[in-house]
């Protein structure tokens, strides 16, 4: 989904919107079918076990630097880089 909508905005502005569904919709398409996924994704992210935590971060790390670098592009439309910067930083706190 995200390569779908990088294609589509091109050399342009990337829509924060289309970040967002295609980081939220197949976890949220995902949980409509499994209310626990939700749970064991949440508990697997928290886990003190270096294994299980270790084994989310493997899933996923690939795909954070990515969706921030999309929303950085599409955030910055609208504002400064210093400024989505700062709420990435703060949010991560």
């Amino acid at each position: 989904m995200l390569t779908a909508a990088e294609l589509a905005a091109g050399e342009g502005p990337l829509a924060l919107e289309s970040v967002l569904y295609a980081l939220f919709e197949p976890m949220l398409r995902t949980w409509r079918t499994n209310p626990n996924f939700i749970l064991m994704v949440g508990r697997l992210q928290n886990e003190p076990d270096p294994k299980l935590s270790g084994a989310i971060q493997k899933v996923y790390g690939e795909l954070i630097p990515r969706f921030l670098a999309a929303a950085r592009r599409a955030a910055l439309t609208f504002l400064s880089p210093t400024c989505f910067s700062g709420c990435i930083s703060s949010s991560a706190a």
